[in-house]
């Protein structure tokens, strides 16, 4: 019985690192094809959308990178990476422990309404504040050359208008969480 049980050890562990590796994937490519459509609609909404490949982009035998293949769609080559590096790191893996905890906290098979109010209180103050706040953060800094005193201080004030204008639609949208909350062990469904 001692084989049986090192055995169901490895089996549960492998399983944990399976998934968290599918929800690392999951993370990014959810990330990174919101980032490209918000950018792709940006770019219509603007009237600048390039559909052409620029022939300086292909090489010398007639192939193209991904890099120049985004550029010449109109993407934003270096944000579609650090949307990726996001999307990978937070939205999948450090969102994945948050709910974890979460169900750990508040059990779903012992959800009353009151229950359900509690986790979308937790979830909106101890995440969605900080985690959004960090992201406008990472969002606008790229746009600034941070190791110039003067673009840090231009990146604080963009930082601080990013968050004064968006945060508060983004985290007090509690009606989405309480129908997200209310059923089902997020864990699971991830």
């Amino acid at each position: 019985m001692q084989h049986f049980s090192g055995f169901r050890v490895f089996v549960l562990a492998f399983c944990d690192n399976l998934c968290t590796l599918s929800v690392q994937a999951t993370g990014g490519v959810i990330t990174v094809a919101g980032d490209t459509m918000a950018q792709l609609v940006a770019q219509k909404n603007d009237g600048a959308s390039k559909s052409k490949v620029p022939a300086k982009s292909l090489g010398k035998d007639g192939g193209m990178s991904v890099q120049s293949l985004v550029e010449g769609m109109g993407l934003d080559f270096q944000r579609s990476v650090s949307m990726l590096g996001w999307g990978t790191l937070v939205s999948g893996v450090g969102l994945f422990y948050w709910f974890r905890f979460l169900d750990r906290l508040f059990p779903p098979d012992r959800n009353t309404v009151m229950r359900v109010l509690a986790k979308v209180g937790v979830n909106q103050l101890g995440l969605a504040f900080p985690m959004n706040g960090c992201f406008f953060g990472v969002s606008t800094a790229r746009n600034h050359d941070l190791g110039v005193a003067t673009a840090r201080a231009e990146w604080l004030k963009d930082w601080e208008r990013k968050v004064r204008q968006d945060l508060p639609i983004t985290v007090l949208c509690p009606h989405l969480h309480i129908s997200k909350f209310q059923g089902i062990s997020i864990s699971t469904s991830i």
